[in-house]
């Protein structure tokens, strides 16, 4: 009778939990957006700029001009930030308010990379990497992660089975 509850507890413990599915989604998306917004974006000639100091230059440049595209630019900082606390607060089990601030981080990467991604330069000095695209990438990753931990719940209906209860 042991050996039956030993190996159901045992059996219980090798399975992953269904609960878990979203936090590691969204935690993964994370991490791969977080690594592609600090890779090189932009290339000029033998320097590469990452999303923070190509954004910075945008601003010292004054492409972005007052207005809601300043306000985004300026804000590309707070980008981690909202990722991180989002992928905290669902793995201590804040759930909705984790999803919330994971997709909006997710949301605003997946944009600026996306749209960094797709751009192409005229002239031959400015390269742009795969670095954009990888960033939004990780993001649609979190996002997938947010939707999936807030409708994705452990299974109550899976008990241990009958014969391995003592």
């Amino acid at each position: 009778m042991r050996a039956t509850y030993a190996v159901a507890v045992v059996r219980r413990h090798l399975q992953l939990d269904r609960s878990v599915v979203g936090p590691i989604t969204m935690t993964v998306g994370a991490v791969v957006t977080l690594v592609g917004s600090f890779q090189r974006w932009l290339i000029t000639g033998s320097v590469g700029r990452s999303s923070y100091e190509l954004l910075g230059l945008v601003l010292r440049l004054g492409f972005a001009p007052n207005g809601a595209v300043r306000f985004l630019v300026r804000s590309w900082p707070l980008m981690p930030l909202l990722l991180t606390a989002g992928v905290v607060a669902v793995w201590w089990g804040w759930r909705r308010a984790g999803a919330a601030l994971g997709g909006l981080g997710g949301l605003y990467a997946a944009a600026v990379g996306g749209i960094i991604a797709i751009a192409s330069p005229d002239g031959r000095t400015v390269q742009i990497s795969n670095a954009p695209a990888i960033t939004a990438i990780g993001a649609l990753i979190t996002l997938i992660g947010c939707v999936l931990a807030v409708t994705v719940r452990a299974s109550r209906d899976d008990p241990l089975p009958p014969s391995a209860v003592p």
